[in-house]
């Protein structure tokens, strides 16, 4: 019988993990968060591109994990991953509510048949339970919402007759070729001749507000503040403010605001993880924006 060292096991498994640090959430459970100061709790741990519906749980050296909900008052929500892009991150579901999600997505579709004796029975089975409903929550997700934000996520909003939601007539595609050439040319006859496109549609969202379709700015300001161009932080602004509030999501809002209203737009978190004789150290950079 072939003898592998913990090493060898802990790389095959879980291959390109250098480091993996629980934060957010875990550190006010953990008793490492005493501040009183409400700004600093709804701010912790919070990345550039993290929306009102995102709260990270942890970071490792490919990316970072959050809870998503839809309304702040949400009691079941989904498990992300969000990739370490700038601009437009790529972000998918891997699983609901058990942090163990996380730990299933490390380790991905399949676990090494030849080192599955040096893990539990319990451990295994709740393995292939979890990997196998990471599909019904996706499938689930995909009939419970509409348009197709950069994120990937969908919108959720409550559509009552047809009330509730217009998609945005430019292609996803479009929309961030649009977006992106208008915040990084420096050109200014283009950047105006393509922000007036922005501008159209921004119109045809104070029409839709009108008549009730909020989830249309809900699903455009996402896509303003996912592209974390800095040229679009005070729109971004106004479009998420508006849409949370005439959707009864002001708890969002909040945390809007106090985004917005930072004084300082980079925080810098290191997160360091021991093993055996190596120490492996990474960065991860928040860079929380403010309007230009």
């Amino acid at each position: 019988m072939k003898v592998y060292g913990i090493r060898t096991i802990m790389y095959a498994v879980y291959k390109d993990l250098k480091c993996l640090r629980l934060c957010g959430v875990f550190d006010y459970l953990a008793g490492h968060f005493k501040d009183a100061d409400m700004e600093k709790y709804l701010l912790h741990d919070r990345f550039a591109t993290d929306l009102p519906e995102m709260q990270t749980l942890a970071v490792y050296n490919n990316g970072r994990y959050v809870y998503w909900r839809d309304e702040p008052n949400a009691e079941k929500p989904l498990i992300v991953h969000v990739d370490n892009a700038e601009h437009f991150p790529k972000c998918i579901i891997i699983g609901a509510v058990d942090p163990f999600y996380m730990i299933a997505h490390l380790v991905g579709n399949t676990l090494p048949a030849k080192y599955r004796s040096f893990f539990s029975k319990d451990w295994i089975e709740r393995y292939k339970m979890y990997t196998a409903d990471v599909k019904m929550i996706i499938k689930s997700r995909k009939k419970e919402t509409v348009g197709l934000p950069f994120h990937g996520m969908g919108i959720y909003v409550h559509i009552v007759n047809d009330v509730g939601y217009r998609p945005l007539q430019e292609r996803t595609g479009k929309l961030k070729e649009l977006i992106n050439l208008v915040a990084t040319t420096s050109n200014e006859d283009v950047k105006q001749e393509k922000l007036s496109k922005i501008m159209e549609i921004i119109s045809c969202i104070q029409f839709a507000n009108d008549e009730r379709d909020f989830g249309m700015g809900l699903e455009f300001g996402h896509d303003l503040f996912w592209s974390n161009h800095g040229f679009f932080d005070k729109m971004a602004e106004k479009l998420l403010t508006m849409a949370y509030k005439l959707l009864n999501r002001e708890a969002f809002a909040r945390i809007l605001e106090d985004l917005f209203g930072l004084t300082s737009n980079v925080y810098t978190m290191v997160t360091s993880v021991s093993a055996a004789h190596h120490q492996f150290v990474v960065r991860a950079p928040f860079m929380l924006r403010l309007p230009p």
